[in-house]
């Protein structure tokens, strides 16, 4: 019988991911085409990995044992051109049950345009001629114009060989997808991608929340605080400079520690600016869905000044709530805004301080027209909610591309 399998060769697999894109696609695509289907991880994290809860619920979920399981793994599972050892290592496992179940899988679903999700295609087809592959990319605008920049590449004998053995393997894979109409464009207009089998494959939802217009006068934004890519000094900087009147910030997520310590930060902006002490609360990291579900609720504005995103699925949360959307122009920000009724995009972010300075006016110029009432967050409900029901995972997965693939 036909199987849908997933193969994740990450460091570490957690509850929060059956929640998302990792977890949604094998369950809704084995409901709807009635297929068991597995998600193969490997535990080379063992004190997070062991946190995943109601794996009954699920179906199947397999760890592949990492056999260098010790202090002296790296941070992330290596690629084959940058620590070859380590890297055969790590991915064997996954060849070897590759290998194993060559004549039960018939499906197979890749995350990440990668080496290691390059080379796992070429495994899986190399002992099972007939077994199809989705690839879901993934993939944000800048890394996925460096992946096409390499596949061209005209250097070394190296770099030629790479790009030769790539596209003699991206044209064994069934069906390639990216998730937003900027990177989907991209691979469109590219004259390699062009000819493969290309679509567009949004990330998408299990249920729209029902409208009860229980919004209160709070903005949100829900991120890795702290991190680059968040761009959450920029969002506090504009806070400086909104009359927040009766508003209140709430900012829900864990607060970064590798990158910077963000937290000496935070406490350098309060001891500027105090009386923004209770107007903007850092929440911290919120597991419980029903809680994060009551601030998406309650909350009229998302903000999120990201300086790149592959999709952004918190946008999409708040968005199912009617939160009234702010966003950077990356990721899914057009897919999720296509009218100034849904949202408000800001310049995408290019990383120097001229920039900066426009999003952070611009940002800082549209809270204050929505708190002082001359923008409105609530116009059009009914078309938002029509529009919205297309990220639903149910009709998602009813594509004619998946048809196809099954």
């Amino acid at each position: 019988m036909p199987k849908i399998v997933e193969l994740l060769p990450w460091k570490s697999f957690l509850d929060v991911h059956l929640k998302k894109d990792p977890g949604l696609f094998p369950k809704y695509l084995s409901q709807e085409y009635q297929l068991p289907y597995e998600i193969v991880f490997m535990d080379a994290d063992t004190e997070s990995s062991t946190k995943i809860r109601d794996i009954d619920n699920y179906g199947l979920i397999s760890r592949i044992n990492s056999p260098t399981r010790c202090k002296e793994q790296p941070d992330y599972i290596p690629y084959p051109f940058e620590d070859f050892k380590n890297w055969r290592i790590f991915i064997k496992p996954f060849i070897n049950y590759i290998w194993k179940n060559r004549k039960s899988n018939s499906h197979y679903i890749l995350f990440h345009n990668n080496d290691n999700t390059v080379v796992l295609a070429f495994f899986i087809k190399l002992f099972n001629k007939k077994a199809k592959i989705w690839l879901k990319m993934d993939a944000n605008k800048t890394n996925l114009e460096r992946k096409i920049s390499d596949m061209h590449r005209c250097g070394g004998l190296k770099a030629r060989l790479k790009s030769f053995a790539y596209k003699k393997i991206y044209r064994k894979i069934d069906f390639l997808s990216t998730e937003t109409e900027e990177t989907y464009s991209l691979l469109k207009s590219d004259p390699f991608f062009s000819h493969l089998n290309v679509h567009k494959v949004p990330n998408g939802l299990e249920t729209l929340p029902v409208y009860e217009n229980k919004k209160e006068n709070l903005i949100i934004s829900v991120a890795r605080f702290g991190s680059h890519q968040k761009n959450t000094e920029l969002l506090l900087s504009s806070m400086e400079n909104v009359d927040l009147k009766d508003w209140k910030v709430y900012l829900i997520g864990p607060i970064e520690k590798q990158e910077q310590d963000f937290e000496t930060y935070i406490n350098n902006f309060f001891a500027k600016r105090p009386d923004l002490n209770d107007k903007i609360i850092f929440t911290g990291n919120i597991k419980d869905k029903k809680v994060l579900d009551n601030y998406y609720d309650r909350a009229k504005v998302f903000v999120l000044p990201s300086r790149w995103e592959s999709f952004g699925i918190a946008s999409l949360e708040a968005a199912a709530f009617m939160d009234y959307l702010i966003l950077t122009d990356v990721g899914a920000a057009r897919d999720l805004i296509p009218s100034e009724t849904f949202g408000y995009i800001l310049p995408e972010s290019k990383q120097n301080e001229q920039n900066e300075e426009l999003i952070k006016k611009k940002l800082t110029e549209k809270l204050n027209r929505i708190i002082s009432g001359t923008d409105k967050t609530d116009s059009a409900i009914e078309e938002r909610d029509e529009f919205y029901q297309s990220f639903l995972m149910k009709k998602i997965v009813c594509k004619e591309c998946f048809k196809n693939w099954i």
